[in-house]
This record gives structure tokens, sequence and C-alpha cells, in this order.
């Protein structure tokens, strides 16, 4: 199968489209990752144990799976 310049040039582009969505979504997940790391530290600085972190994030996981993220309790 032969393609011309024009499609191949469209197919680059296409890809390296696709890449940059790609490396947009690590950086804002390795953002997300600080500040919950932040957080959870803070909270570990104001008295919370480890098992009381967990059963929060533990909470947080329920809530997700039962799709009731960013609704207010």
């Amino acid at each position: 199968m032969k393609i011309t310049k024009r499609q191949l040039k469209r197919i680059i582009k296409e890809e390296k489209a696709k890449l940059n969505e790609n490396e947009g979504l690590g950086a804002a997940q390795e953002a997300a990752v600080e500040q919950i790391e932040k957080l959870l530290n803070d909270l570990w600085d104001q008295g919370l144990s480890n098992g009381e972190l967990i059963a929060l994030l533990q909470g947080i996981i329920t809530d997700i799976q039962r799709g009731f993220v960013g609704e207010p309790r």
C-alpha cells in the first residue's frame, strides 16, 4: 500500500496530537497525586493515624464506585 506525502504528514500530525494528549493527562495525574499526598500528610500532622487515613480513602473509593464523587454528602 502506498501513501502520499500529504497522507503521511496527516498521520504523523494525528499521532503527535495523541501523544500530546497522553502527556497532558500524565502531568495532570501527577499533579493530583502530589495534592492528595500533601492533604494526607497534613492530616497525619493533625494527628490522624495510618488506619484513619486508610479508612478515609476507602470511604472515598466507595463513593467513586457508587458514582457519588463531587456530590455533597
